[in-house]
């Protein structure tokens, strides 16, 4: 049925209505005569139907045997949309200009992307292809697929297979990583130590290679040596190791934080606005004019992925919000979660990786300063700290 009426659309059709007292011979002469005719409808006194463009003149000698009338509704199809617009050659040209447009940059590779991907970083890898003529805009009939995969398999260790497949404007690159051989200790030729990173008290020992100089429950300052690499055995015969060890220490530390109650905060001064701007072809264009100072206005950024024939564009939409800078006065409980957000992101940095064992903490209104809110925290924990020192030797 819709194949039906795509011909009917291509070949032109017209709507119209038949008037007067013998309308049903009109329809039986039509039938007779081999014309098309469908779509029937009587409205009243009126009957409504549609015909072929080239059948509708042909339809005259049957009116004038059943003494109707027959006037055209209304024209479909291609015939007359294209006698509508005769003179309008550029809307004309402008069609030819796209289609052929398409035609072109479907010749080109628009799209690069990769699946496959675990430890090797994505960037790296488009920036390698891109080096060997794989690359948004590049001409398709260029590219030598299998010269490409070879080449990649050679420069980048991690790779162990690579299919390149081109799908219209997108290549696709399929990649399975080698597994790669666990990295060895470094050699022997580096001569090194292992002092304390921090002072406590020695709660574990684990020496891989080396000599330990204390022992656990020894207390450390900063610094202190705790495997040496040189060792001399009984015979009184020196020798030279890079030493290795994890050391384990008890450590108490205290921590102070403060939080003014006064504080210079940004805030919104007026209504946000959106300006758009498209990505094509690798190129960020803007649709908006005139430039926004970043250091007045909060910037959020949203972007939208789109398709149209193969090619591959992206719309994002940036909220420009007028801000303002404004002196605040906190509360004393405002700036106690403050200070405790400072305190977490020290714990989630300085003391990575450690157990902490007990902490304790005071807070008040600093003494020196009563527009300040501080927060004293004691840690008791056990970390790792083993640094490694260089030893220079004769030889070095």
């Amino acid at each position: 049925m819709v194949f039906i009426h795509w011909i009917r659309d291509v070949r032109g059709y017209v709507e119209f209505e038949i008037s007067g007292a013998f309308a049903e011979k009109f329809l039986n002469l039509v039938s007779q005569s081999g014309l098309s005719i469908w779509d029937i409808r009587h409205v009243r006194d009126t009957v409504f139907a549609c015909t072929k463009a080239s059948d509708y003149k042909k339809m005259r000698k049957a009116a004038k045997k059943a003494m109707v009338k027959l006037k055209i509704t209304k024209k479909h199809g291609v015939p007359f949309t294209r006698y509508k617009y005769r003179k309008r050659w550029g809307i004309a040209a402008g069609a030819v200009i796209f289609v052929l447009g398409i035609i072109i940059m479907s010749m080109f590779i628009w799209r690069v992307e990769i699946n496959g991907l675990e430890t090797l970083d994505k960037q790296k890898v488009l920036n390698i292809l891109n080096q060997y003529g794989l690359k948004s805009g590049v001409l398709r009939s260029s590219i030598d697929v299998e010269k490409i995969e070879n080449e990649m398999r050679l420069a980048v260790d991690e790779i162990s297979w690579i299919a390149i497949n081109l799908d219209g404007s997108t290549a696709e690159i399929e990649i399975k990583e080698r597994t790669m051989a666990p990295q060895m200790l470094p050699d022997d030729d580096i001569v090194c130590n292992i002092v304390a990173g921090k002072s406590g008290q020695i709660s574990k020992m684990e020496v891989y290679a080396g000599q330990e100089v204390v022992k656990e429950g020894d207390s450390v300052n900063k610094g202190d040596l705790i495997v040496s690499g040189i060792m001399e055995d009984k015979a009184g015969k020196t020798t030279f190791k890079h030493a290795r060890a994890k050391i384990y220490a008890i450590i108490k530390e205290k921590k102070r934080v403060e939080m003014p109650f006064e504080k210079t905060v940004r805030v919104q001064s007026g209504e946000s606005e959106n300006k758009k701007s498209i990505a094509l072809f690798g190129k960020e264009i803007p649709l908006y004019f005139g430039k926004k100072d970043n250091a007045n206005y909060d910037i959020e950024r949203s972007e939208k992925q789109y398709s149209v024939f193969g090619i591959d564009f992206s719309i994002s939409t940036y909220t420009f919000t007028p801000v303002e800078e404004k002196t605040v006065t906190l509360t004393e409980h405002e700036a106690k979660e403050e200070a405790m957000k400072k305190l977490n992101e020290f714990e989630e940095k300085a003391l990575s990786g450690a157990q902490i064992i007990s902490r304790s903490i005071n807070s008040g209104t600093s003494k020196d300063n009563g527009n300040m809110f501080y927060i004293e925290a004691n840690y008791k924990y056990e970390q790792d700290i083993a640094v490694e020192r260089q030893v220079l030797t004769e030889n070095q």
